[in-house]
This record gives structure tokens, C-alpha cells and sequence, in this order.
């Protein structure tokens, strides 16, 4: 029987990393398999990890660059120096005297692309190190700030020193340094409080499966009913199958006429990435579609999976 192959749409619960939580997913399957995860979440935060498992570890580059959706609450009138609840606060609780309208024109002044400086405890290389150890040695990371989209963002509660936003945000983007400029915006300082991923492009939060649950399914050899195929979790990549004797070519790296895979031409144009699948509709391989110059079209295999 092949290894199990695909993603997992976990709900990360808080006080676990997510390399250890993509390691928890993995040992679900009741073998040694490779795992990954594609987008970071906090130890303390919660919500959607896409992980990956086996060979679809090889496809994790096509969720780095999604959209991401959280809600975050921000308490006020107090700044850490890691921008969120774990850290040491930066002096004493101030006082928030703020009113709806004056959250609301803050937030504003965030939506869409803006310049933001990343936190100094985040795992961003400063002189070959991550800001992190340099900020927990006592150093200064010095992080220089770098754009950042909110495409959403709005405010779903308003209860001083408290306040909870979603909002929708492009990679590389930080709820934490939101909190930690919303409140020097405000006047009075502030940090992240909680946050919870609603959604990673396809991923949402209402498919995602807790990793009890997980466990549970698997104690009943059932874990592979929460496996979603590559096919299933990266939609925007054409898929092509691949009888047996491209299989053998494909095993060698050798480029086939489009025409002799079951899709058109028009569902793979020439430029395209696509996923090679066997009958059973497993990801083989990442291939891209070439011109051949005479107006033939060929699949060229980039990336073994399998």
C-alpha cells in the first residue's frame, strides 16, 4: 500500500509550536512520514495550519504566498517587547480613554499596503540569525520595515481596554506589530491579546479538524479521511493523468506530448505548472508545459513527489 499522500487542514490548538503540531499530524498516520506546514502560527495562537504530508511536502510553495484571515484581540493601554501576551511589558498600564470613532480612524489608516516593522521577536535572519535570539540575547535586531498589505480589515468588538479585529492579509504580513501600532497610534499602547487564523487561502476554519479529533480518527485507522489529495488542496494548478507507460517515462524525466495525457490544451496552456497524477489520483510529479517551437505542446516533469 503507498505511503499516505496530502494535506491536512488542521485546527492548531494553543501551547503547541507548528513544526511540533506537523509532527503530531504526521505520527496520525501510523508511519515515519516527512511533514510541513505552510504559514507559521505563534505558539499561543490558534486556528488554520495547513500541513502537509509524505510527498506533498514538495508542493508547500504553493501555499506560501495565499492571503491569510485571522481575528485578533489587542488589549490597550499596555506595549511588550515581544508585541503579544507573552512578553515583558514595556512599562506600566496606562489608562484608554479611547472612543469607537478614534479605533475605527486608526484602523483606517492601515488598510491596504502599508510599511510595517516586523517584530524584533520573529524568526527573521539579522546577520545570518533570527531576530529572536538576537532579541532574547539583548540585542537589537534593528528590523527595518517592509510592506505589508491589508486587503480587510475591521472592527468586530469594541470593549476598552479591549478590542477584537478581522482581517484579511497578504504573506509576510504581522497581526503582532498591528497591535503594537494600533496602540501608538491610539496614544496608550497595546499588544496582542489572542489571535485565531480563520482561513490560508482554500483552508478555512470551518473544515479544519482539531488535532484530538485527529488522534481519535486515528486510534480507528481512520486519519485518511481527513487527508485532502493535492488535486483537492491546490486548485489553481492544472492536473494531468498519467497512464502506465508515461508513468515510466515520467519516472525518467522525459518530456511527453501534452496530447498523450487525459486533459486538453486548454486546460493546460503553455507556461503551466500542473500536477502529473497516476489513475488513482495520486500527485506523482510537478511538471510544467513547454512549447516545443512547431506548435506542440510538452510536459516537462520538474519535481518528483513520488
Amino acid at each position: 500500500m503507498p505511503p499516505p499522500q496530502g494535506f491536512v487542514n488542521l485546527d492548531k490548538p494553543a501551547g503547541i509550536t507548528s513544526r511540533k503540531a506537523g509532527d503530531a499530524v504526521a505520527r496520525c498516520f501510523g508511519r515515519k512520514l516527512a511533514a510541513g506546514h505552510a504559514g507559521t502560527l505563534d505558539p499561543a495562537a490558534t486556528g488554520v495550519l495547513p500541513v502537509a504530508i509524505g510527498g506533498a511536502t514538495r508542493l508547500l510553495e504553493f501555499l506560501a504566498g495565499l492571503d491569510k484571515e485571522y481575528r485578533g484581540t489587542v488589549r490597550l493601554g499596555l506595549a511588550t517587547d515581544t508585541d503579544d501576551a507573552q512578553g515583558r511589558p514595556l512599562g506600566e498600564e496606562r489608562p484608554v480613554e479611547v472612543s469607537r470613532g478614534e479605533v475605527e480612524a486608526a484602523l483606517d489608516s492601515f488598510r491596504g499596503e502599508v510599511m510595517q516593522r516586523p517584530p524584533d521577536f520573529s524568526a527573521i535572519k539579522r546577520g545570518g540569525r533570527a531576530a529572536h535570539k538576537l532579541a532574547r540575547g539583548g540585542g537589537k535586531p534593528r528590523l527595518e520595515p517592509r510592506p505589508a498589505v491589508y486587503r480587510e480589515l475591521e472592527l468586530l468588538r469594541f470593549e476598552p481596554p479591549e478590542v477584537e479585529v478581522r482581517t484579511l492579509v497578504s504573506k509576510g504580513t504581522y497581526i503582532r506589530a498591528l497591535a503594537r501600532d494600533l496602540g501608538e497610534k491610539l496614544g496608550c499602547g497595546g499588544h496582542l491579546a489572542a489571535l485565531r487564523r480563520t482561513r490560508v487561502g482554500g483552508f478555512s476554519i470551518e473544515s479544519a479538524v482539531a488535532l484530538d479529533d485527529l488522534r481519535a480518527l486515528a486510534a480507528g485507522e481512520r486519519a485518511g479521511e481527513r487527508l485532502l489529495p493535492a488535486r483537492e488542496a491546490l486548485p489553481g494548478l492544472s492536473c494531468l493523468t498519467a497512464g502506465d507507460e508515461l508513468l515510466r517515462s515520467i519516472r525518467r524525466g522525459q518530456r511527453r506530448p501534452l496530447a498523450d495525457f487525459a486533459a486538453s490544451a486548454e486546460t493546460a496552456p503553455a507556461g503551466a505548472r500542473c500536477l502529473l497524477l497516476d489513475a488513482a489520483g495520486r500527485a506523482l510529479a510537478l511538471a510544467e508545459v513547454v512549447d516545443a517551437g512547431d506548435g506542440e505542446l510538452l510536459v516537462q516533469p520538474r519535481k518528483r513527489i513520488r
